[in-house]
C-alpha cells in the first residue's frame, strides 16, 4: 500500500499495484490498481482524480461537504470550493464514501 500526499497544481501524483490511499489538495490523481481511497483535502486548487472505479474505489468523506456533478465529471466540495474531481464519472450514486 502506498500513501500518496500532494499540494501543488499541475503535478500529477500516482498510486501503484496496491490499494492505496492518494491524499492530494491540487494536481491530477491516477489510483492506478487496487482498490483506492481517495481523501479530501482542504487547500488551494482541486485534485483531478483521473481513474476513479466505481464499486472499487472509495472516497473519504467530510463532514459539511456535497457532491455536484458538472460537465467535466463528480465534484465533491462546498458551494464553489471544489476538493476533489471525478473526471469521467457523471452519477453521484457511483460514489462509495467512508
Amino acid at each position: 500500500m502506498d500513501y500518496v500526499t500532494g499540494t501543488i497544481d499541475g503535478v500529477t501524483y500516482r498510486g501503484g499495484a496496491d490499494n492505496d490511499i492518494l491524499a492530494v489538495s491540487a494536481g491530477t490523481v491516477w489510483g492506478d490498481k487496487g482498490a483506492d481511497t481517495f481523501q479530501v483535502i482542504a487547500g488551494a486548487g482541486v485534485s483531478i482524480v483521473q481513474d476513479y472505479i466505481a464499486g472499487e474505489d472509495f472516497v473519504q468523506s467530510i463532514a459539511g461537504v456535497g457532491f455536484t456533478v458538472t460537465e467535466q465529471g463528480v465534484a465533491y466540495g462546498v458551494g464553489d470550493d471544489q476538493m476533489l474531481l471525478l473526471a469521467g464519472i457523471n452519477d453521484v450514486s457511483q460514489v462509495s464514501l467512508i
